[in-house]
């Protein structure tokens, strides 16, 4: 069977992966869209951390959530974040002399230390979005405990933080090394997802993941026919349905066309002189 994939809040991961039985770990919960989807979809047990204030106590509640007001690092220690005024928070500075931002005392703690509160011995889905943090979290993150994560779908800031780079790459060789497939969906590292290769996804199926279907899912951004954010098909373009309508319109013309002239040849030859195909 082909794998398909599902993106939410462009995160893209596999869904045939995830069940009701699933624990889904959200760092970086923001406004919670990619946690309750996750439970709407898949009415998966979802643990989110979110530890931005006033965007943690607006997060809707469900049984099914566990919401955690901590940032996710490298150690566990109390730190202050940056709140910006125009972009997410981040335990990273800021990019230019400009930015507005306020200071936050948060509790930072690893991603080791959050499964132990929540006993999370296996992952299904870890999705990472952390404004620069997920380096720090990688690196403090044995390589046994990343294998016990079955799929981990994260947005790198190389793109925000250009020094981030070469931890970006050290990163991708690391879990590609330890037992990973690696699919880029994006050319900025914004969506990358690793697929652990004891979830039985063989080379085949990575081949044709990071080929027909990564190429394919562009191709449907591009033209607009999908949401970047939630992933969900929208209405076909005018342009798309035009072009659609003028091409079918054209292979009517043609294929009428062809059968007159192959009557008219018809009716000017006997009968028995040659045999007419129509197609």
């Amino acid at each position: 069977m082909s794998p398909r994939i599902a993106c939410i809040c462009n995160h893209t991961f596999l869904p045939r992966l995830i069940h009701p039985n699933s624990i889904v770990l959200d760092i970086g919960a923001n406004h919670g869209d990619f946690a309750h989807t996750m439970i709407q979809q898949y009415q998966c047990r979802v643990i989110a951390a979110e530890p931005v204030e006033n965007l943690c106590r607006r997060i809707p509640l469900h049984p099914l959530l566990n919401l955690f007001p901590v940032a996710l690092g490298g150690q566990n220690r109390s730190i202050s974040m940056n709140v910006f005024a125009e972009r997410c928070a981040s335990l990273l500075g800021s990019v230019g002399p400009a930015e507005k931002l306020t200071l936050q005392p948060v509790q930072m703690i690893t991603l080791t230390e959050l499964r132990r509160r929540v006993h999370a011995e296996r992952v299904d889905i870890l999705k990472l979005d952390i404004e620069g943090a997920e380096i720090d979290v990688f690196n403090a993150t044995s390589d046994e405990e990343l294998q016990s994560i079955m799929q981990i779908t994260v947005e790198f800031h190389d793109f925000l933080y250009p020094e981030l780079r070469t931890a970006v790459h050290q990163i991708r060789d690391r879990m590609r090394r330890i037992g990973f497939w690696e699919l880029p969906f994006s050319l900025d590292h914004s969506n990358v997802l690793f697929i652990n290769r004891q979830t039985g996804v063989n080379q085949i199926q990575f081949a044709y993941l990071r080929t027909i279907v990564k190429y394919r899912e562009g191709v449907f951004r591009r033209l607009g026919l999908r949401d970047r954010e939630t992933g969900v098909f929208t209405r076909v373009p005018r342009r798309i349905c035009n072009a659609r309508d003028i091409l079918r319109s054209k292979v009517i013309q043609l294929k009428v066309s062809r059968m007159c002239n192959l009557e008219d040849h018809h009716e000017s030859s006997s009968v028995d002189d040659r045999k007419v195909s129509y197609f």
